[in-house]
């Protein structure tokens, strides 16, 4: 009975270490997956930035429109150059 007893003890012990090893990973495995929603990707990054110069090439466009109806033709060239001027200059 002594040999089983440090057994049991030892059995016991090594059960208890993997177990609290396990749901050490588990919670910082939900931890670290939480906050990295919260993280911008490079992806969202370029998203926005495209969709700000999307918008800012329809605002000059949607100028020109108006300049075009106003039968400003001048106006309404320079508006639409500057909408194709906001995409070429911003690189993508």
């Amino acid at each position: 009975m002594t040999l089983r007893f440090p057994r049991t003890i030892v059995c016991a012990a090594l059960t208890a270490v993997l177990a609290t090893s396990g749901l050490t990973i588990q919670a910082q495995t939900q931890a670290s997956g939480s906050g990295a929603r919260n993280i911008p990707t490079a992806q969202d990054s370029a998203d926005a930035l495209i969709q700000r110069l999307i918008n800012k090439a329809d605002e000059h466009f949607k100028q020109g429109m108006l300049n075009l109806k106003d039968r400003k033709q001048e106006e309404a060239r320079d508006e639409f150059d500057k909408s194709v001027d906001v995409i070429l200059e911003s690189g993508f």
